[in-house]
């Protein structure tokens, strides 16, 4: 299975971590961690705050601008979540996700599918 933000995989052992082949010191993502400085955080929650915002009118809307403007603050939280300790030594798909709404909005069929709360798609979504 790919690594993705919510799903990964790594491997802990004899003192150390392995992430996408990389070995790192037990202990060292904890650190890096608990090192984040509170105004990191703090960016991330407001820009996250904001893609909810822009989903919303998406959602609404169903339209290229729209999407656009969604991607622009899913790309946000992407560039400050892929900088963060362990994501940034994943090995994610940072095209597809830099490109999702304009993708998926250029697929009608799965565009339904993420609309219907019941479906598969939206719980995927």
């Amino acid at each position: 299975m790919a690594d993705s933000f919510d799903c990964f995989s790594i491997l802990v052992a004899k003192g150390e971590v392995f992430v996408n082949g990389k070995s790192f010191p037990l202990g060292q993502y904890t650190t890096d961690i608990l090192n984040l400085d509170g105004a990191v955080l703090t960016e991330l929650d407001r820009r996250i705050g904001a893609l909810l915002l822009a989903v919303q009118t998406l959602l609404q809307e169903k339209t290229d601008s729209a999407a656009r403007s969604a991607q622009e603050q899913l790309s946000a939280v992407w560039d400050m979540l892929f900088s963060f300790p362990v994501y940034r030594d994943l090995n994610l798909d940072k095209w597809t996700d830099n490109n999702l709404f304009p993708l998926l909005l250029s697929d009608p069929e799965k565009w339904v599918k993420v609309q219907d709360a019941a479906s598969e798609g939206h719980a995927m979504f």
